[in-house]
């Protein structure tokens, strides 16, 4: 898996703390998950948070009746943050902390069965860049019966016609970006003001589905997706549209990912995959 600084723009990773006090401020990350907690009601029971980071999520999890909780956290330096965190919570008893890769964890790092396993491991390319769905798969593969927030993940494919004339199509750029084929348009490094976001928004709200490429939910393990074009197009930009369910109700529409392309032909595959934990890959492959 990649380390932090692939990433995240340049974070070093042991340089952990400008980016987890962004993640702790942006409530609308962390409502949702509340939200969860409240739906499935985590009374008295045992919640592992995966990726811990500062531990909000699991200390959240206890402020709202959770027995114990579990945080889990590879990285050194957040480890250290963490346990510097838990050691002056007053309900630092009923909290337990791992410092392990969480594919690596077994059953016997709990003293108990688990209940709900939760992760904020959502960022980057598609939701998936910090390997959402492969920790997911591990722990239930040790806990089947145990909820996972989120719970389901679906990505769908749509396809737009780029408006050249339009300042908002392509705001970063001086040159026409048509010309590079494939040219991935942004990313999780490259901030679209505001107004343009809000354009390309609104394109996706407009452009009809044309094939559910990638869905994760706790049935069924899915490592890659294949869609193969029922028409020619030219000169397109396919969007990326997630959709996150954290619980029965708790639905979130997560950052769209796009791509351009000069000339897709009619029967072309294009494959959307995941590799080695790390992020969601689109690939065009000409017959």
């Amino acid at each position: 898996m990649p380390y932090y600084g692939e990433i995240y723009g340049g974070i070093d990773p042991n340089e952990v703390e400008g980016f987890q006090v962004g993640l702790i401020n942006t409530p609308h990350r962390i409502d949702v998950y509340l939200d969860a907690f409240k739906e499935l009601d985590v009374t008295n029971k045992v919640v592992c948070d995966l990726g811990a980071g500062s531990g909000l999520l699991a200390l959240e999890a206890l402020r709202l009746g959770a027995r114990k909780v579990y945080c889990v956290e590879l990285n050194p330096k957040g480890f250290e943050y963490l346990t510097a965190i838990v050691n002056a919570h007053p309900q630092k008893d009923q909290v337990s902390l791992i410092n392990k890769d969480i594919c690596e964890l077994t059953r016997s790092d709990f003293a108990e069965p688990v209940d709900v396993f939760v992760s904020e491991t959502l960022s980057g390319l598609g939701c998936y860049n910090e390997g959402i769905i492969h920790y997911m798969n591990h722990v239930r593969s040790l806990y089947p019966t145990a909820d996972l927030i989120p719970s389901q993940i679906e990505t769908h494919l749509k396809f737009v016609e780029p408006n050249y004339t339009d300042p908002n199509f392509w705001p970063q750029y001086e040159h026409q970006p048509a010309l590079l084929e494939g040219y991935k348009l942004h990313n999780n490094k490259l901030q679209l003001p505001q107004e343009s976001s809000d354009y390309y928004g609104e394109i996706s709200e407009k452009a009809d589905i044309a094939k559910t490429v990638l869905r994760w939910n706790t049935q069924e393990e899915v490592t890659q997706s294949n869609y193969r074009t029922h028409m020619e197009y030219h000169n397109t930009v396919i969007l990326l549209d997630h959709e996150v369910m954290y619980s029965p109700s708790v639905v979130k529409n997560w950052n769209y990912d796009m791509w351009f392309y000069n000339h897709i032909e009619q029967e072309t595959e294009i494959m959307i995959f995941l590799h080695d934990k790390c992020e969601l890959v689109i690939d065009v492959v000409d017959d």
